[in-house]
């Protein structure tokens, strides 16, 4: 098999995966409506759970199944930009860290000619979606210990990967939705920036079925922060 071909195969697994992983979120989305609909309380799953808990236990998934959007945008911004070539594979997107990922579209703006206004609005993404991505890894790699009665605030901690120190965060329910918010606004904004960029790298002769506006830039996320731990 050529190695054309190979990057064919990847490339269709790459869109059956994201099509289960649509179609997955759609139905994780559908039942957190429905949770949210008040069946929470009546459903013996949670008899253990009480209500605070069951609240940031529905925010932590709706912070993942929006991440999932957020980042198989980020890989079809690459892919457009790389125009089907085989360096584009799904198995080299899914082995990168995420800071390699914006590397890598960062080097494609910079390679592949594109407007001063696409390209800012592009490096607006990218700062966006490396704030988004490091507050999602904090919140589903801490281990939450306890919350503070009336409060709706989580303390939960984590080993640093840098220092290896335990650091500790305290997570207001409304700070997890906040996060969740933000990923949504970024997932929007880079759907609708792709768009744009489809079309500007067409070929020759195409014609472009998308509106050509570029979106409001959403504001930067601030970063979530956590304090030394000694245990």
């Amino acid at each position: 098999m050529s190695l054309w071909g190979l990057g064919g195969v990847f490339r269709a697994r790459w869109t059956a995966s994201s099509r289960r992983r649509t179609m997955a979120a759609s139905l994780g989305c559908f039942w957190l409506s429905f949770l949210v609909g008040g069946v929470m309380s009546d459903d013996p799953w949670w008899d253990n759970e009480d209500g605070s808990w069951q609240k940031y236990y529905h925010a932590l998934g709706v912070v993942s199944s929006r991440y999932n959007r957020l980042e198989s945008t980020l890989f079809e911004m690459i892919h457009d930009l790389q125009k089907g070539s085989v360096r584009i594979d799904a198995i080299l997107f899914q082995k990168l860290p995420n800071d390699q990922r914006l590397r890598w579209l960062n080097f494609l703006v910079s390679d592949v000619p594109q407007p001063q206004d696409i390209s800012d609005a592009i490096d607006h993404f990218i700062s966006g979606y490396s704030v988004c991505t490091r507050n999602r890894g904090e919140l589903m790699h801490s281990k939450v210990q306890a919350y503070i009665d009336g409060s709706e605030t989580f303390i939960a901690t984590m080993i640093s990967r840098k220092s290896g120190q335990e650091v500790m965060h305290h997570f207001p329910l409304a700070t997890v939705r906040r996060v969740a918010d933000e990923i949504n606004r970024f997932y929007h904004y880079g759907s609708h920036l792709h768009r744009i960029m489809n079309p500007l790298n067409l070929p020759p002769g195409a014609t472009p079925i998308w509106p050509s506006a570029l979106p409001s830039k959403p504001d930067v996320p601030s970063r979530l922060e956590g304090s030394p731990h000694s245990t």
